[in-house]
Formats: C-alpha cells, sequence, structure tokens
C-alpha cells in the first residue's frame, strides 16, 4: 500500500533525527569537556592571566557527565521499545485476507479504467471505488496469532477483568482497520497503521 506524502516524511524525519541528536550530544561534550573545562579551567591560556579552576572544571564534568548518562540511559531504553518492543496488537487473519484482497481489486480497476479513458477513466474509477468493508461485521471469524478471537472467548478475556474500558453496549472498543479488539490505553496509530499498546502520539523523535 503506498504510504501518503505526510505519513512518508514523518517516517523519513523519524529515521533522521536519532543521528542529529546523537551528533548534538557529542559536539555538546566536546564543548563542555574540551573547550570548557581543560582549555578554559584546567589549562587556561596565559592571556588570561589567572590561576587554573580545578574544582569548578571537575565539578562541571561529574554533573555533566552524570546527567548525560540518564539522559542516554533513557533515550536508548526509548530507542529498544520502539525498534524491538513497540507493543503493536496482532491483526487479524481476516483483516490482513481483505486489505490484501481488496488492494488488488482497486489496483486491477485502475489499471482497466486507465487505459480505456485515460487519466480522466482513472480519475472516476478512483472516485467510485467502494469503501473497505466493515470488518467489524467478521464477528464469526478467529484471528490468528496472539489476538483476540472475534467470539465469545475473546469477549471473555476482557469480562473477566476487574476494570476494562468498553463501548456503549457493554463490548470492549474494536478496530476495524486491525480487525482487533482494543486492550485499555490501546490507541490506532494512523502513521503506521497498527493498534499500539499504550499509544500516547507518534513522535518522530
Amino acid at each position: 500500500m503506498v504510504r501518503p506524502p505526510g505519513k512518508r516524511v514523518n517516517k523519513a524525519v523519524s529515521r533522521i533525527v536519532p543521528p542529529i541528536l546523537l551528533g548534538a550530544v557529542i559536539y555538546g561534550s566536546y564543548v563542555v569537556t574540551k573547550q570548557l573545562c581543560i582549555n578554559y579551567l584546567f589549562y587556561p591560556s596565559p592571556r588570561y592571566s589567572r590561576s587554573p579552576y580545578l574544582g569548578a572544571g571537575v565539578a562541571i564534568l561529574v554533573i555533566y557527565y552524570l546527567l548525560l548518562i540518564i539522559v542516554i540511559t533513557t533515550y536508548l531504553r526509548l530507542f529498544y521499545n520502539v525498534v524491538w518492543d513497540p507493543g503493536y496488537l496482532p491483526r487479524g487473519t481476516p483483516c490482513l485476507q481483505d486489505q490484501e484482497s481488496t488492494h488488488h481489486s482497486k489496483s486491477n480497476r485502475r489499471k482497466r479504467h486507465k487505459g480505456k479513458g485515460g487519466r480522466k477513466g482513472s480519475t472516476r474509477a478512483e472516485k467510485g471505488d467502494p469503501l473497505e468493508p466493515d470488518l467489524e461485521r467478521g464477528l464469526e471469524y478467529d484471528i490468528g496469532g496472539k489476538a483476540f478471537p472475534l467470539d465469545a472467548s475473546g469477549l471473555e478475556s476482557f469480562y473477566t477483568k476487574d476494570v476494562f474500558v468498553c463501548q456503549p453496549d457493554g463490548r470492549p472498543p474494536y478496530c476495524s482497520s486491525c480487525c482487533q479488539f482494543k486492550t485499555d490505553r490501546t490507541h490506532h496509530c494512523r502513521e503506521v497503521e497498527r493498534c499500539v499498546r499504550k499509544m500516547d502520539h507518534y513522535c518522530p523523535w
């Protein structure tokens, strides 16, 4: 599936930002360590006509690198979660099959209309394409993998909890894009087209 321009830009930015942040940290460490502490406080130039400030330099280095360790540890933990453990809910098997068949059928219709009527026919075909079916009606299917099945046993996983978020009809929230019941604090991210646990917002940083 072709990504909209906005999503492609966001994904590109999310790949560019980490190297930029790494470069900023390296440059900042160089300025604090070499230029400020070593060249200015530990071994000042003769033009300053003063004695070295060893205590101030040591204090600055200790505080700076303690804070830097905390920042790097936090960012590496975040990077690990984003890359290796993003918290995606598994997609349902019917959803994957329906999306693939819908995509192929739309592509074939657009090719046929484009061959017959050129650009105008292609535009008409795109406007006339039916919307993706409401996948919530496929409640008789079972979802593969570790997803919650769309039947009584799947609902039981929610009803046995002490507290869970539900819709007005009493059922847990359902994602038609992923064919999956959404656990608490789970939201569908349009940038990655997946339901993500504990999702707040998509941040390229």
